[in-house]
């Protein structure tokens, strides 16, 4: 039996929003149309493997859960740097300077998206708010934080980049994936340090010389997100 996880938002909105999702049922159209393999840099010959067959790529991607865009928002800055954002619900904001300034991030504008779900999650676990990793087709990022949604009772509202240029606008539609989801298990962790096994580090490398699919054939493990 697995581990639950809730979304949770007023009864007002349930049937009018679209739900949060397993990451692994809304995969980009780039990568869709990626070719498993595809011919080497240096020509004719041995094809190469695209990040298609790569199993940490897909695993990180369709990891946890996307909190998808409530409802189509349109968002535009002028050529002065005024920044708009319309929509039929109130779900952006802007975000105190004070809060980062300093940061390597301090002249781009920082929006907060209303997020309409409480996340909640047993006893022990806590989840991690991201973007939608190795995603870039929209001109935001959002802020990646943690939080103990096992504890934690309310929306997590999410600071996010804002990358568009002057005189630019976008229409993002209803559904379009926002926020990343992962939840974990919290535990102690202690650092060590040795020196690696040598023997069994030139074995790994042979194993993958002769099976360029060893990792996804043996060590890596399958998540289940539903």
């Amino acid at each position: 039996m697995g581990v639950n996880i809730e979304f949770l938002c007023p009864q007002a909105i349930v049937d009018k929003f679209p739900p949060p999702y397993p990451a692994k049922e809304h995969l980009p159209d780039w990568l869709k149309a990626m070719p498993m393999d595809r011919v080497g840099m240096g020509g004719p010959g041995p094809y190469d493997g695209t990040v298609k067959r790569c199993p940490p790529f897909l695993e990180a991607m369709t990891a946890g859960y996307i909190i998808p865009l409530p409802c189509e928002v349109y968002f535009a800055v002028d050529a002065s740097g005024k920044f708009t954002a319309k929509a039929p619900h109130d779900l952006i904001s802007s975000h105190g300077y004070a809060q980062y300034q300093g940061a390597p991030f301090e002249k781009k504008m920082v929006l907060k998206f209303r997020n309409p779900w409480i996340v909640r999650t047993p006893p022990g676990y806590s989840c991690m708010f991201t973007a939608p990793i190795n995603r870039y087709e929209i001109p935001f990022t959002p802020l990646t934080g943690v939080v103990e949604t096992d504890t934690y009772y309310n929306e997590v509202n999410i600071p996010t980049l804002c990358h568009l240029k002057l005189g630019s606008s976008i229409t993002l539609p209803a559904g379009t994936p926002i926020f990343q989801v992962i939840p974990f298990q919290r535990e102690e962790w202690t650092r060590q340090l040795g020196t690696r096994d040598e023997e069994r580090r030139k074995a790994s490398t042979e194993e993958f010389k002769q099976n360029v699919h060893a990792y996804r054939e043996k060590y890596w493990q399958k998540h289940t997100y539903s």
